[in-house]
């Protein structure tokens, strides 16, 4: 029996592992990122617009005249199947055109007409409230705290045409109350196939994978989603009103409470909704929107008549505490309402902040590990963002503007990357959050970050002492706008934990470009086992996680 390797559990635990040292560069005629006008880092969907934007005006349709149009076109449409496709991307970013003469180039000659490309391609991507998913970041994206619902659909589809207007206004009505996705399954089969899509459109609830079998129109697709939501809406009364609102438990988190003084209106013999007042779907969509940071409550006036009188409520109200009157009859409009009554983030002072990096590395128990904003200027994080502290109350939150010490963030190399969530833990060691910049996303960020052993590399402790012998590191080169690299670091945090013998680290190949050079790094993620200064000969491997 051999001898027991620990690095093979670092094969075992990381979703893909690439480690490379010596990587040759095969120079094309014409580089695919610049035919598409992109950066070598641009995401998928910059890919996919980028593409379309030329395809409207290249097209060989609109240019009937030009000889050579029908020959620009199919190199143009080569460059957008090769990046679009991760696999083929990285292929292309090691070996340039060398690398692609297995993958049947004969396929891309072919393309799609004008008409497709105005009509059909990128159904969702100018749809803000639409998360646009892909192979590279659906896994990550749909399988977290959140509830998703995606369509799986394709240009093809006449049908997924039909219900395209619907999914827009479902996605806007839902903003915020749960996440709204699509697939287009032309583009990634591999993915659609994998979740078992058989027809489009198919909706498909995440993380419980269950597909959506009922209606196809706006109110029963709100309905649906609403009986996903976890968020309580407390019902109070006159029984009940000072209990629920001095509970103990209740203490940590301000209330918006609707109060509704109308009857309900009466149609016939049918009663409707009350004029005026919130009904119960919108005041659970707000509880939604506030889940864990604000408490949300409601009293009927007419039931709880006395009490309304008491409170001198003559007509239907939503109030907070600290007590303000609020008038308005949107969930999203009362919801951007409240967060705006929040307390704002804390700005720090140059001196706070370092005081308190030198308390983290003293480890002083006093001081709790910090979540700070990085902005410049008159810029402000988006109100949401208040709602923060009350998601990770073990950590402090604040700000930081740049503005006032460009030094102290040259020094964190944030300058020209800005806004950046950075969390600083106990010991000195910091890390960046490339994420969205929702509270939930910065939340479990700081929460796996609480815990790492991922050191982020830059000048000051690279190449030393990653290369002087005295630790293994395995160093992963990554891009944050690349979605297999965000894939990968979760995987880094787990496996950091379970071989203490290895030093994890990572570089940030758009900020630290002259790191990345010098190790000749070509395509992302790349990684890279330091064993005894030494690198590792050229050696890539690519394990699935089951």
């Amino acid at each position: 029996m051999g001898s027991y390797n620990p690095f093979r559990l670092i094969l075992v635990s990381l979703l893909c592992l690439m480690i490379a040292v010596v990587l040759s560069t095969v120079n094309s005629s014409e580089d695919f990122y610049e035919l598409l006008g992109i950066e070598r880092d641009a995401t998928t969907k910059d890919i996919r617009r980028a593409f379309k934007k030329i395809a409207l005006s290249e097209h060989p349709d609109k240019n009937p005249d030009d000889p050579k149009a029908h020959e620009k076109f199919v190199k143009i449409n080569r460059a957008y199947e090769v990046l679009k496709d991760d696999d083929l991307r990285k292929k292309y970013d090691r070996f340039g055109e060398e690398g692609l003469k297995e993958d049947g180039q004969g396929q891309w000659n072919r393309y799609e007409s004008w008409q497709f490309y105005k009509t059909e391609f990128g159904l969702y991507d100018e749809d803000p409230e639409v998360v646009t998913l892909s192979k590279t970041d659906f896994e990550q994206s749909v399988f977290g705290e959140d509830i998703w619902l995606v369509n799986f659909y394709s240009p093809r589809c006449h049908h997924c045409h039909d219900l395209a207007p619907t999914w827009r206004e479902f996605a806007k009505e839902m903003e915020g109350v749960i996440r709204i996705g699509a697939v287009n399954c032309w583009d990634d089969r591999p993915l659609c196939t994998q979740q078992g899509v058989q027809r489009f459109p198919s909706l498909i609830q995440y993380p419980s994978r269950e597909h959506y079998n009922g209606a196809r129109n706006l109110k029963d697709l709100v309905r649906h989603a609403l009986r996903q939501v976890k968020a309580t809406v407390h019902s109070i009364w006159t029984g009940n009103f000072k209990a629920v609102l001095l509970d103990p438990e209740k203490k940590d988190q301000p209330w918006v409470i609707s109060y509704c003084t109308a009857e309900k209106e009466r149609e016939g013999d049918s009663v409707g909704e009350r004029l005026g007042c919130l009904d119960s779907d919108d005041t659970l969509k707000l509880a939604a929107i506030l889940n864990k940071a604000v408490h949300v409550g409601s009293v009927d006036c007419i039931a709880s008549k006395s009490l309304c009188e008491k409170l001198k409520m003559k007509r239907a109200l939503l109030c907070t505490t600290p007590q303000e009157m609020l008038e308005f009859d949107e969930s999203k409009q009362i919801a951007k309402e409240v967060l705006r009554l929040l307390p704002a983030l804390t700005t720090l002072t140059t001196e706070q902040l370092q005081l308190a990096r030198e308390n983290l590395k003293k480890k002083d128990p006093a001081q709790r590990p910090l979540v700070v904003y990085f902005i410049t200027g008159s810029s402000e994080p988006d109100n949401e963002l208040r709602k923060l502290p009350k998601l990770v109350p073990q950590f402090k939150v604040a700000l930081f503007n740049c503005s006032t010490d460009a030094t102290l963030c040259d020094q964190l190399y944030l300058t020209n990357h800005l806004p950046k969530v950075t969390f600083f833990r106990v010991g000195g060691e910091h890390e960046f959050h490339h994420g969205r910049s929702f509270a939930a996303d910065i939340a479990a960020f700081a929460r796996e970050s609480f815990q790492s052993l991922v050191h982020v590399l830059d000048p000051s402790s690279f190449p030393s002492p990653v290369t002087d012998g005295q630790n293994i590191w395995l160093v992963d080169f990554f891009s944050p706008h690349c979605s297999s690299c965000l894939q990968l670091i979760p995987e880094l945090h787990k496996v950091a934990k379970q071989l203490g013998d290895v030093e994890f680290g990572t570089v940030d190949c758009t900020i630290h470009k002259e790191i990345c050079s010098q190790q000749q790094i070509r395509s992302y993620p790349t990684m890279i086992l330091f064993n005894n200064s030494k690198p590792t000969i050229q050696w890539a491997i690519c394990i699935h996680l089951r």
